[in-house]
């Protein structure tokens, strides 16, 4: 109803009109030919990053022509102030990985409890603390406790501010199944904290070729070797948060999305 209200001829007087994607669109569920005829009734479509742009161009080719690249946009300094707000808890002498993410399927909590019971299992000191809701988090919580992890996998529940967690942690884990462009990953950056992120739609425009962190291939097998190849090296981890720490000091802006937007207006 939304959608057709929007077009409706009086609904508006904008000459051209712009719509936002901010999913893979190929995995998207309303990946459908109503919705594809939906986005080619507009004039331009930006997409968040350039891997959604072709992840779009490739689900609707028809629309490709129309389809422009505008990242997001952050407020580092509300970031970045919210991220002092309190301190967060700090375990010494444990490598601190912190995941902020809806409980759910996609979001692959649940594959990373038997891949930190092994590692546990082997003697490695590293303590998860996971931000967040949702509808697996009982289902998590228990898994964790069969595995023998309670004091090892940390549940901190929804948190308003989650930042000084990303602040005080030595890497973020993204072990999503699926992802588009999250924020996240800017959000880390800001903070200085590296990501280990699993290999989806923008993983390695956002995170690798920034140099922010590191990309693992989005099996269980290659993550737990991933994982254990970091914690056997944790100065890599220590080195890399420290240079993440210095691109979080410099001037960050949203200079190039801006200019993306205003790229978008003029054409």
């Amino acid at each position: 109803y939304g959608w057709r209200k929007y077009y409706d001829k009086n609904s508006t007087n904008a000459k051209k009109k712009a719509a936002f994607v901010h999913c893979d669109f190929l995995n998207y569920l309303g990946n459908n030919p109503y919705n594809i005829s939906l986005y080619n009734k507009f004039d331009k479509i930006a997409c968040v990053s350039d891997s959604c742009r072709q992840r779009f161009d490739t689900a609707s080719p028809a629309a490709a022509k129309k389809s422009c690249t505008i990242h997001n946009c952050y407020d580092f300094f509300k970031i970045k102030e919210r991220s002092c707000e309190y301190t967060a808890e700090y375990t010494k002498g444990f490598i601190n990985i912190i995941t902020a993410a809806r409980i759910s399927n996609e979001k692959g909590i649940l594959r990373m409890i038997p891949i930190f019971s092994r590692l546990n299992e082997e003697g490695y000191k590293f303590i998860w603390r996971i931000a967040g809701d949702g509808p697996q988090y009982e289902q998590a919580q228990k898994k964790t406790e069969s595995f023998g992890l309670k004091d090892k996998v940390i549940f901190l529940g929804m948190l308003e501010n989650p930042y000084p967690y990303f602040k005080s942690s030595d890497m973020l884990l993204v072990p999503s199944y699926d992802e588009a462009a999250p924020m996240v990953f800017g959000e880390a950056m800001c903070l200085g904290t590296p990501v280990l992120t699993t290999d989806t739609t923008s993983a390695y425009e956002l995170v690798a070729e920034k140099g922010i962190g590191w990309v693992c291939k989005n099996n269980d097998d290659d993550i737990e070797n991933y994982i254990r190849k970091l914690l056997d090296n944790s100065d890599d981890i220590l080195s890399k948060k420290k240079n993440v720490e210095k691109m979080s000091r410099a001037k960050m802006s949203n200079s190039d999305a801006l200019a993306e937007f205003e790229d978008m207006l003029l054409k």
